[in-house]
């Protein structure tokens, strides 16, 4: 899956997930939902300060593809925001201060095959929104069940709902890195 030992990758390959208020594998309405592993401790407010701009920019996109979804996921985030202060969650409350986009969940993605595939831990109703930089040629989103097959270029977005959509890259040539927001099944309160 993951492209190893080529010469001119850059970005180490992987995949890193990203989200203020998330359930554990496993815990699922059992417990309160936490901040995902990536966003605990100090480099927090770094991580997210970062990602700001890119984060605005597909919080737009959906705002102007389906302004009934950007809307519902603020009132989300704001549900979010009153749940962690009224049961004292500091973690949560410092990620939600610096989360700037509408999505509850990013995951980042370098330099990874990802074969035809559903997000099962997305909602099915709303739209996933996938974005692309990096230096890197040859790159195609294929959905097999639509018989589509989209150039995959840099700075690229797509979006659509990939829970129900399957959908997969394959054989990127170069250093890529893709950005897929989505909520997160269970966190919609």
């Amino acid at each position: 899956l993951f492209n190893w030992g080529l010469e001119d990758v850059g970005a180490t390959p992987g995949c890193i997930n990203l989200s203020p208020a998330w359930f554990q594998q496993g815990h699922k309405n059992v417990s309160n939902p936490e901040v995902s592993a990536s966003l605990k401790g100090p480099s927090c407010e770094n991580i997210l300060k970062a990602i700001a701009r890119p984060a605005a920019i597909a919080s737009m996109a959906l705002r102007v593809m389906h302004p009934e979804q950007y809307w519902a996921r603020l009132r989300t985030l704001s549900n979010l925001r009153n749940i962690a202060a009224s049961k004292d969650l500091p973690q949560m409350l410092e990620a939600l201060q610096y989360w700037a986009f509408v999505f509850n969940t990013l995951s980042i993605i370098s330099n990874w095959k990802t074969p035809h595939h559903q997000d099962h831990m997305s909602i099915a109703e709303c739209f996933n929104i996938l974005t692309t930089v990096g230096n890197y040629s040859n790159a195609w989103m294929t959905i097999p069940n639509l018989q589509l097959e989209f150039k995959y270029n840099s700075g690229c977005m797509i979006a659509f709902s990939g829970r129900i959509v399957r959908h997969g890259i394959y054989d990127v040539e170069g250093d890529w890195i893709a950005w897929a927001w989505y909520m997160r099944d269970a966190v919609h309160m």
